[in-house]
């Protein structure tokens, strides 16, 4: 029953997927232009769509929490979803990455986004992935800084790898071809996953993929600037000159009032107001034009109802005050995601409460602090929000939530490591990728462009993030139907070209790895149970089955045999519970 309640609570949530969450403190709901949602917005859920497809499953995997220590024994348990809907006997399996947010299952149960046009195509399977620590793929314990050590896209990868060894060895799919989706950051490790573990699958699908790790996002911002002087030249200057007038209104006494009464700041800016103070006002005033350029144009819900540049420069070049426009562009924007406009956040100390709470934000600096930077600060100068957002917000902000050992330079040094590891954009290694980006996404200038026999990149005029995983319209500009046939022909192209793999004995399987850079040393053979829910619709009865996967793990201990039995009978009481109260 626990199961069942669970996926009925999934089916409910799912209808408002893009609405802001409720929040325990005061944060807008972009921060530094990443909706509180995630990158990557979830795709929402057709209104005739009002049941579950035949045979669609829940569960859970078992993950080691360390795939590169051989010694550990602490597990996580990963959410997945699988819709079958689709598949053919010996089609391919698709599998979709979630990224930096809960796993959306409206990606499985919308029958008109570009992973579902391609299952129908193809006979595949989806499955979806949900990331470690996002939604409910957390360890037992999550107390401090140190119990974040394990949120790494490295090991993000190896679950990845595991969750398809494990599943291969379904009767179903045994001799499955995988093929990887994502977008955004999912779609970063959906290339450097190819990258790194050619042998599971044979082609990757990256939309709007940041190869490029960078502390100092600064091209974010001149991606959006391009983006509206190509709309409106007027409009970027009158921005600059708006931009100039909030600036210099933080220099006086009446200006900050102003500013106060006019923004309904949450906290009053005078003679006391801290720098960071100001700095966090601006990233919220810039943020709004950042998301605005940024999902421009995509088939997503109340996005797809909006040119969101035009909106810009109709409300920046109505006649009257710049100043009164800024400022009713921001309350525009306020009201666009959470429906009333009552205030504007301008406390650095909030922030911070609000990121110390586990969240997926919380999840996500800490991936910025640790491995990606990709912070969007105004420092280069040469841009019409002037100096209002230096790099030095971001930085301060990883060392204030996680502690003093993360300093300016060890941030710069852990960026500098994972280009070294993946190769960044110009040294990438992977094969039969395909990469998507849109030249009005400000993410597109951390992507691949190396076109080689293999990598096909194609860059879609007028496009923003993501925009060509989400259901095709009449509205759509020219190239993303172009791109979504670039990737349905590599498709085609590697299934051809691709046999069946030889079926694994688990008995037989072991790995020899270099210590600190792949899963384990030595992998002997146990029983792992993956949970899964089959079911039909919300309100039809479902059954629970258990479904034995042989697979390989780092410890044979009996130690680590039992916590995995407790560990997968203790989450079905809590989970009913959190659903159903």
């Amino acid at each position: 029953m626990a199961l069942i309640s669970g996926i009925s609570c999934q089916i409910l949530q799912i209808r408002a997927e893009n609405s802001p969450p409720r929040l325990l403190y005061d944060v807008p709901s972009v921060i530094h232009g990443r909706p509180i949602n995630g990158l990557l917005l979830p795709p929402g859920i057709p209104s005739y769509v009002k049941r579950f497809p035949p045979g669609f499953e829940a569960g859970f995997i078992v993950q080691p929490l360390d795939h590169f220590n051989t010694t550990r024994e602490q597990i996580l348990l990963q959410n997945f979803w699988h819709n079958p809907e689709y598949y053919k006997k010996g089609g391919p399996v698709f599998l979709m990455i979630s990224g930096d947010n809960d796993g959306k299952i409206s990606w499985l149960l919308n029958p008109e986004v570009h992973i579902a046009r391609c299952a129908k195509k193809f006979g595949a399977s989806i499955f979806l992935l949900e990331h470690r620590y996002y939604g409910k793929s957390k360890p037992h314990t999550i107390n401090g800084t140190n119990d974040l050590r394990w949120l790494t896209s490295r090991q993000a990868l190896e679950d990845i790898a595991l969750f398809i060894r494990s599943t291969s060895r379904d009767r179903k799919y045994k001799n499955a071809r995988w093929i990887i989706f994502g977008g955004s950051y999912a779609g970063a490790l959906s290339a450097w996953f190819r990258q790194l573990h050619p042998e599971l699958a044979i082609g990757a699908i990256a939309s709007s993929a940041p190869l490029q790790a960078k502390v100092d996002f600064y091209e974010h911002l001149m991606v959006t600037q391009r983006a509206i002087k190509r709309h409106d030249e007027q409009c970027l200057r009158n921005i600059g000159e708006a931009f100039k007038l909030v600036y210099l209104k933080t220099f006086t006494k009446d200006g900050k009032m102003n500013l106060t009464n006019e923004y309904k700041l949450t906290q009053s800016f005078n003679e006391t107001s801290l720098p960071v103070d100001f700095a966090y006002f601006f990233s919220i005033i810039y943020g709004y034009f950042q998301a605005a350029v940024q999902y421009s144009g995509v088939n997503v819900e109340y996005y797809a109802a909006e040119n969101m540049i035009k909106n810009i420069c109709d409300m920046m070049t109505k006649k009257g005050s710049l100043f009164n426009n800024i400022v009713e562009y921001h309350k525009s924007m306020v009201e666009f995601y959470e429906k009333e406009f009552n205030h504007t956040e301008n406390s650095y100390q909030s922030l911070l409460e609000y990121y110390k709470e586990p969240s997926p934000a919380r999840f996500w600096l800490y991936q910025t602090c640790t491995e990606f930077g990709y912070y969007l600060s105004t420092d280069l100068g040469r841009n019409v929000f002037g100096t209002t957002y230096p790099i030095s917000f971001d930085l301060k902000l990883c060392r204030d939530v996680f502690g003093s050992d993360f300093t300016a330079d060890t941030i710069h040094r852990a960026v500098k490591k994972t280009n070294d590891y993946y190769g960044g954009a110009d040294n990438y290694k992977g094969t039969n990728v395909v990469m998507i980006n849109g030249d009005i996404d400000p993410w597109s200038a951390l992507g691949h462009y190396k076109e080689r026999e293999t990598v096909v990149n194609y860059l879609v005029e007028g496009s923003a993030h993501c925009a060509d995983m989400y259901p095709s319209r009449e509205e759509d500009v020219p190239g993303l139907a172009v791109a979504r046939k670039i990737i349905e022909d590599n498709i085609e192209k590697w299934i051809e070209q691709s046999a069946p793999p030889p079926t694994e004995k688990p008995t037989e399987t072991t790995t020899e790895t270099t210590k600190g850079h792949s899963p384990s040393t030595k992998q002997t053979k146990t029983t792992r149970k993956i949970q899964t829910t089959k079911g039909h619709s919300p309100s039809t009865k479902q059954t629970k089955t258990t479904r034995k996967i042989q697979t390989t793990t780092t410890s044979g201990s009996e130690s680590l045999t039992l916590k995995i039995l407790f560990t997968l009978m203790f989450p079905f009481l809590a989970f009913s519970l959190r659903c159903c109260r």
